[in-house]
């Protein structure tokens, strides 16, 4: 997100909450933002053990503008431990399928349809939860769900990343 390599090893020793985002979404990811808000207030002082990785899945907003744009525009630039990667197509295919993701980019360039994985890893690196995002969708195409129901998501992901930083 700042120009410079990252990689999951420098992450150990933290749990660590990993998600593959659209850098342009109105769908499922700034929901996703808003429970990963919850989730680390949730965390109170653990929050420190803990560190949210967003990968980009849009090759045609793959900037470091464009994730700081989507950082900015959720709110997430409050979060001390997150971290919003992106890179070349090169670099980013190899990780999309390490971990399963599937990218259709439309015609249009827009936002692109992918898997809305989130991988709760341990300390040590290894994964130890895997859940899948679910939203519901406004007439006009964007994503949302109900206030109570993005608190409680954001709950249980606080939840499980405690459980992560135990092993």
């Amino acid at each position: 997100q700042y120009g410079k390599f990252v990689s999951v090893p420098q992450f150990r020793g933290k749990a660590v909450l990993l998600a593959f985002m659209d850098s342009r979404c109105t769908e499922v990811c700034p929901v996703e933002a808003q429970e990963f808000l919850y989730a680390e207030k949730d965390l109170g002082s653990r929050a420190k053990n803990v560190v949210f990785v967003g990968v980009n899945v849009n090759p045609h907003a793959n900037s470091v503008a464009d994730v700081k744009r989507f950082t900015a525009v959720h709110g997430l630039g409050v979060l001390k431990n997150w971290h919003f990667l992106t890179g070349s197509l090169a670099q980013l295919v190899p990780v999309w399928r390490a971990y399963g993701i599937e990218v259709i980019v439309p015609k249009s360039g827009k936002q692109t349809a992918h898997s809305s994985y989130v991988y709760f890893l341990n300390p040590l690196g290894r994964e130890r939860y895997l859940a899948d995002a679910n939203v519901l969708q406004r007439k006009n195409g964007t994503g949302y769900l109900p206030a109570n129901l993005v608190k409680r998501w954001g709950q249980g992901i606080a939840h499980y990343l405690k459980q992560s930083a135990n092993g």
